[in-house]
């Protein structure tokens, strides 16, 4: 027997984004308020595994995080069935967005209302809208300053956060309350290592010594996840280079995309400076002095013994006696 549907009203959107220029709308408060942290930057979904500094906007991308990066298992890796790829995943979600970015150029969800443009992410299509006269999507509550960028304006809000001595004082910049430690503060932390007991200057110094203790096989390593690719790293960034320039065949070098330009440069920071010289005509940025070592002139001890606090003596024999005094003094046994 056919009966009447009645359309839900719980699935009309009827909660909407009050953000100028952004018109999202959703069918739950729950989801606007999730969205509405996208335009402020906060994140209180954090990540509370030791060492871990993530945090996320939603619980559901905290979840999955947390399946992806500390709930690995080699046994259930899903390799890319694309012809020519050989790339490894440890999840599906990690699989499902290759896919999407690496494998199927047509799919690009987020058209433009005003013209023919389409892209992969919302992100861009929010840059895009700016140049039809739609405002930044990404508005800073303490301030009257906007972004079309995310990640520039996450950055941007770091430019309010303060940084609290342990004294009591409080610092609006990193730097000022780096240079209040070293000059002024008489409250003085030791950063001392609770297995050897050596002391460091700073606590990022005294975490980098801590892996000497660590033993190899239970350091983290990132592995290249390429078939027949045996290299491993123990920084991300590392590996992400080497996937950029040996398996994805990316080049260092960028053009200038001005007119009837075309010239190439090392890096992003040569290609800025090109265009603000050449194209807009602005002067050169001078650069300070660079101001001269501490140690000049002194006998230095390698990286290896001031992260493992270990005497290099392998190095001190290939020193002279006078040398080998002027080690000594420096640092004492």
């Amino acid at each position: 027997m056919a009966t009447d549907q009645v359309a839900n009203p719980s699935s009309q959107k009827s909660h909407i984004c009050t953000v100028s220029g952004c018109g999202a709308s959703f069918t739950r408060p729950g989801k606007l308020a999730t969205h509405m942290r996208t335009h402020t930057g906060e994140r209180p979904f954090r990540c509370d595994l030791e060492g871990c500094l993530k945090s996320y906007t939603n619980s559901h991308h905290l979840k999955r995080h947390r399946s992806i990066s500390h709930d690995k298992v080699v046994s259930t890796q899903i390799m890319c069935t694309f012809e020519g790829c050989g790339m490894v995943f440890y999840h599906k979600y990690n699989l499902k967005r290759h896919l999407n970015r690496s494998h199927n150029p047509d799919s690009k969800p987020f058209k433009c209302k005003d013209c023919d443009e389409s892209f992969k992410k919302k992100f861009r299509l929010q840059q895009h809208r700016c140049s039809h006269g739609s405002p930044a999507p990404f508005e800073c509550h303490l301030c009257p300053l906007s972004y079309t960028d995310y990640h520039k304006f996450h950055k941007h809000l770091r430019n309010h956060k303060t940084y609290n001595c342990d004294c009591g004082k409080s610092f609006s910049r990193w730097s000022e309350i780096c240079s209040h430690r070293r000059k002024e503060c008489t409250v003085k932390k030791v950063n001392k290592c609770i297995i050897c007991g050596k002391i460091f200057s700073t606590k990022a110094n005294l975490s980098q010594h801590a892996l000497v203790h660590i033993e190899e096989s239970k350091r983290e390593i990132h592995k290249c996840p390429y078939l027949d690719c045996a290299r491993s790293y123990q920084r991300r960034n590392n590996l992400n280079y080497h996937i950029a320039r040996f398996h994805q065949k990316m080049s260092d070098k960028v053009q200038c995309g001005e007119s009837n330009c075309g010239e190439t440069f090392k890096s992003k920071k040569n290609l800025k400076q090109h265009i603000r010289i050449v194209h807009h005509g602005l002067p050169e940025k001078k650069r300070k002095p660079r101001k001269p070592r501490k140690d000049k002139g002194k006998s230095r001890k390698c990286i290896y013994s001031i992260m493992s606090g270990i005497e290099n003596t392998a190095r001190l024999k290939m020193l002279d006696t006078a040398e080998i005094d002027a080690v000594e003094k420096i640092s004492p046994a």
